[in-house]
């Protein structure tokens, strides 16, 4: 049975529709929810098809959660639904594919038929098993097929090929987008492979190579042990990147055990580490003195202590500046810190009243708004280890 998941803060609304939808009962069932943030654990724990969200103009919570949809789930057919004008609302939202928009207040018998259209969308067009993925892209790359390849693996949640007209636009695999992701499915085992329509959004062509020329990679590095790290990037900006000189840093001659309950923050960002797509580095910094108390990075040469200090400095200017605009009555106060170079996307969120930040570094291949949820997602979590570990 298919699930439609409900995310709508209106309770008559949610409740009238749930109503009209009963007499479809035998065809979905109805999972409902009143904010963005239980919508995110409910798509993670239960295969949802379609989503029918309450989308509001201007906040950034929809657009983040469609962001992590698209990212994450781009075989969930979305149906959004507004009390601001259609025109207005498909201005706001880019590239992502939406496939029906009702203005409020809505036919609620109209709203169902579209549902179950939506559901018949995402069917499978075509199943298959005991066919290696190798085998089964070779195929579409030569019937020149256009379709949405998922692939569902034991013990992985699905994964997803792109392509259009027989060529490989881009891939999607847990964490891992574009060409990694595709390597990385290509040596699953025991796959069952479903044909989806291909979703109805703009498909970037983010692997600029042929499904062949990838084949052929793959096989002359299957041998390779690191084959599914993340590559490193080359350099980040000069201000927060240089050598790292092990001397420089002070020896600790005491002889006393170690707080291993300082540890604690250390696994919880490796924990968010693992859902960041492209990521760099993160870290927890006091902001009134720059120190780090928790960090993580791929690059050897990124140098946390630095940067910490430096973003620290960042918000401490930026508070000067709201003092001059009247202060937090006028003003109100920093939530968050954005920085875009060319190679990099810096983001900082102000973890409450703490008196520290968390960090972020991604690369520009990375989804900003996917970051931005999964950065809130484990604020609460980051919050509450705080209190434990350093008394904030």
């Amino acid at each position: 049975m298919k699930n439609v998941l409900i995310v709508d803060s209106e309770e008559d609304f949610v409740k009238h529709l749930t109503e009209v939808l009963r007499d479809y009962q035998k065809i979905f069932s109805v999972v409902r929810t009143k904010n963005n943030k239980n919508a995110i654990d409910i798509l993670n724990e239960i295969p949802i098809d379609l989503i029918v969200l309450d989308f509001k103009i201007p906040k950034t919570d929809e657009l983040e959660l469609l962001s992590y949809i698209d990212l994450k789930f781009p075989a969930i057919t979305i149906i959004l639904t507004s009390r601001y004008g259609i025109s207005k609302v498909k201005k706001s939202l880019d590239s992502i594919g939406v496939y029906k928009i009702f203005k409020k207040p809505i036919v609620f018998e109209k709203m169902a038929k579209s549902i179950i259209e939506g559901l018949k969308i995402i069917e499978d067009q075509g199943s298959a098993t005991g066919i290696s993925i190798e085998t089964f892209l070779q195929i579409l790359s030569l019937d020149q097929k256009t379709c949405l390849l998922e692939v569902i693996s034991n013990g992985n949640k699905p994964g997803y090929y792109f392509i259009k007209n027989g060529i490989l636009y881009d891939a999607i695999f847990g964490n891992r987008v574009g060409i990694k992701a595709a390597i990385k499915m290509l040596n699953l085992e025991k796959v069952t492979l479903n044909l989806k329509k291909l979703p109805s959004k703009k498909i970037k062509n983010k692997i600029n190579t042929s499904i062949m020329a990838l084949l052929l990679e793959n096989s002359k590095d299957k041998d390779e042990k690191n084959s599914d790290e993340i590559e490193q990037t080359n350099e980040i900006t000069d201000s927060i990147l240089k050598p790292v000189n092990i001397k420089e840093n002070p020896i600790n001659n005491n002889n006393k055990e170690p707080d291993m309950s300082k540890s604690k923050l250390d696994l919880i960002l490796l924990k968010f580490r693992d859902e960041i797509p492209e990521y760099i580095s993160t870290s927890i910094v006091e902001i009134s003195t720059g120190m780090s108390v928790a960090g993580d990075s791929i690059l050897t040469e990124f140098d946390t202590a630095a940067a910490s200090a430096a973003f620290a400095d960042v918000i401490k200017s930026t508070e000067i500046g709201l003092n001059a605009l009247g202060g937090s009555d006028n003003a109100g106060s920093t939530e968050e810190i954005l920085i875009s170079t060319d190679k990099v996307i810096l983001l900082v969120s102000i973890l409450g009243n703490t008196g520290y930040y968390h960090g972020l570094a991604i690369t520009k291949k990375g989804n900003l708004g996917f970051a931005r949820v999964i950065m809130k997602k484990y604020l609460s979590k980051i919050v509450a280890l705080l209190k434990e570990v350093v008394g904030v």
